[in-house]
């Protein structure tokens, strides 16, 4: 028998490898074929800075400093180019796939593989491979940072909780969703912890309604109890020497040090003003202040586990953050700038998306996921599986956060799609194995006929996902014709930077790109070996144009008196960038979605939907023109 599962657990392994570089292939074909996106541009130019002149200052703006580092890295390794630039991110969305080889116990061996193929086919996580931003890597520390916890809860192995130290640390280093991430899962072990405490020994008497309510308030805040462990008798009274509270003992600390600009907050309410040549030390007064209660419970909790856990975090987070520690503002800048901006934005709205955006987009794009996925959560929840209920208390608590925060974009899918694809996979993995047990276990014909339908199941999800992911990734990239490519910059571009490619192998001719027409990125990029100034149009007076300089503009911003000067050139229009037009969604009501729930139409609008994206006749577009010198 030991031989027998082990003979599965190694196929199991190696289809989960080949599913993975599978997945490899299919994120890096064609992977320079798009143009670099604006957003993509910033963080490739900034890396290649960096790997050039071991230059980087973090800015808040563009999240945390882990990417640039690692496609720095990748440039050093292998050149700057726009191939190279999207690798980290190919790379990472392939090692997501091989993520659900730590959770076997969970998800069973038929479970791993289903969740490695999702992570492998499915369109937002494939696209988002494909593209230089933040979300895979956040992604791939999510999944560790979950893991770290089961594995922990399961065996309490103290190199769990380093794992977990260090993913986190990475994680804050990466993007700000890990304030979310973190904040989901206190309260998680908040409410566990308090229902231990307060409630898993309590009689059904007339009080138990007065418990559960007084439970409900108190968790929140159940974090306060940390302040009565230096008293021995609190500690033993209430039997907190638990994983539970270990871990929440070990996230709570590491995330406090990263919450000093919270304190924005209460003072915005009361209002308080803190003069600027005072922010400095009020600052650093709040961050040591923190820093003080964090050491205070570590101690009493554990100090030697506790010191282990802060070094490898703090050693990760300040050396990403300080670049080496070649730039030392980069510790303010984290602990306060990441967090102080975040909040900031959440005023913007940015994206300016209806409260409904991911129940619309999900299903576009994970339909089974989110079908099967909802499904299996509630099925388990109600057999009261502690790992699924926790699995499914992260992506319903990931689901509010979002829908609720000022910023919402399609790369944001990619932090809903994790969770519901391990969802998806023990709900199909366990369909498939009772089934399978059935069917060994008795030969009769009717438990042929019951294992055909999850194997028809999951066969419709394999090709949904793999035919949506083809359409998005290689049929409709270029335009965005799809609501996950939002805005794309357009495949004219690269074919006007070939064009000044061969002027310049010919001539050495000034190029001024203007600002004030919204085309500074990605030339900025794309000309980085280049002289390049970058003018408003008032400037255009002062080009002394005997030197044939390339120009890049719209057509309102040259004045009439110009064009005499601009004899020489010859006048390339293009299109710069594109973007998805959302009137479509953003006009739905609820009296338009009951409309069309009443007489069919909503069915049969969402297939068509789904099955005829590449209209590019709707597309909103920001045009320039380039003005290029002729060639002999």
């Amino acid at each position: 028998m030991q031989n027998v599962n082990y003979f599965i657990k190694s196929k199991m392994i190696l289809i989960t490898v080949l599913i993975a570089l599978s997945a490899f292939i299919l994120r890096i074909i064609d992977l320079d074929v798009r143009a670099i996106h604006h957003d993509e541009s910033l963080h490739a130019l900034y890396s290649w800075v960096l790997m050039k002149e071991m230059i980087y200052i973090h800015d808040p703006m563009t999240h945390g400093p882990f990417q640039f580092h690692i496609i720095a890295l990748f440039y050093r390794l292998f050149g700057d180019s726009d191939f190279v630039t999207r690798l980290p991110s190919a790379v990472f969305g392939s090692l997501l796939v091989l993520t659900p080889l730590l959770f076997r116990r969970l998800l069973g061996n038929y479970g791993v593989v289903f969740a490695a193929l999702f992570f492998a086919l499915s369109p937002s996580l494939v696209y988002y491979s494909r593209f230089a931003r933040n979300d895979l890597f956040i992604a791939l520390w999510t999944v560790l940072i979950i893991c770290s916890i089961l594995r922990y809860r399961e065996k309490r192995n103290f190199v769990w909780l380093l794992v977990l130290a260090c993913s986190l640390s990475f994680s804050f280093a990466t993007k700000e969703t890990t304030f979310l991430t973190s904040a989901i899962i206190l309260l998680y072990l908040s409410f566990l912890l308090t229902y231990r405490l307060f409630l898993s020994h309590s009689e059904k008497t007339v009080f138990s309604t007065l418990r559960v309510i007084c439970a409900l308030i108190v968790a929140p805040f159940f974090w306060l109890t940390t302040l009565l462990m230096p008293i021995k008798r609190f500690r033993l009274r209430t039997s907190l020497s638990d994983p539970d509270y270990d871990l929440f003992i070990i996230i709570g600390t590491l995330t406090a040090t990263q919450l000093a600009a919270a304190i924005k907050i209460p003072l915005a309410w009361i209002p308080i003003i803190i003069p600027d040549e005072s922010m400095n030390i009020f600052k650093l007064s709040v961050i040591a202040l923190l820093m003080i209660g964090v050491l205070f419970v570590g101690i009493y909790w554990n100090y030697r586990k506790w010191l282990v856990c802060f070094v490898v975090f703090s050693v990760t987070y300040f050396l990403l953050f300080t670049t080496l520690l070649t730039n030392l503002n980069g510790i303010e800048s984290g602990l306060w700038g990441s967090l102080d901006y975040w909040i900031d934005q959440q005023e913007v709205n940015r994206g300016e998306q209806p409260w409904f955006y991911y129940i619309v987009m999900l299903p576009i794009y994970e339909l089974f996921l989110v079908g099967i996925g909802l499904f299996g959560a509630a099925y388990f929840v109600l057999k009261k599986d502690r790992d699924v209920i926790f699995l499914a208390w992260w992506f319903l608590g990931t689901f509010i956060c979002l829908t609720f925060a000022g910023e919402k974009m399609p790369w944001l899918l990619v932090h809903l799609t994790v969770p519901l694809v391990f969802l998806t996979a023990k709900m199909l993995g366990s369909l498939l194995d009772s089934n399978i047990y059935l069917l060994r276990s008795s030969q009769s014909t009717h438990y042929v006929a019951k294992l055909s339908a999850p194997v028809i199941l999951i066969a419709i999800t394999i090709i949904f996902m793999f035919s949506v992911s083809l359409r998005v990734n290689f049929s409709n990239t270029g335009i965005p014709t799809e609501p996950l490519i939002y805005t794309q910059t357009s495949p004219d571009l690269k074919l006007v930077m070939n064009q000044i490619e061969a002027i310049h192998s010919e001539k050495s001719s000034p190029i001024y790109i203007e600002t004030a027409a919204a085309l500074s990125w990605p030339w900025a990029w794309y000309l980085r070996e280049y002289d390049v100034k970058y003018v408003t149009g008032d400037y255009f007076s002062l080009i002394d144009f005997s030197t044939q300089p390339i120009l890049i503009t719209n057509k309102a911003s040259v004045p009439g008196s110009m064009f005499e000067k601009l004899q020489y050139a010859r006048r390339v229009q293009y299109r710069h960038r594109s973007w998805f037009d959302e009137s479509g969604y953003r006009s739905i009501t609820f009296d338009s979605l009951l409309e069309q729930a009443m007489n069919g139409s909503l069915i049969l609008n969402g297939i068509h939907f789904l099955l005829d994206q590449g209209d590019e006749s709707s597309v909103g577009s920001l045009y320039g023109e380039a003005y290029l010198p002729r060639l002999n």
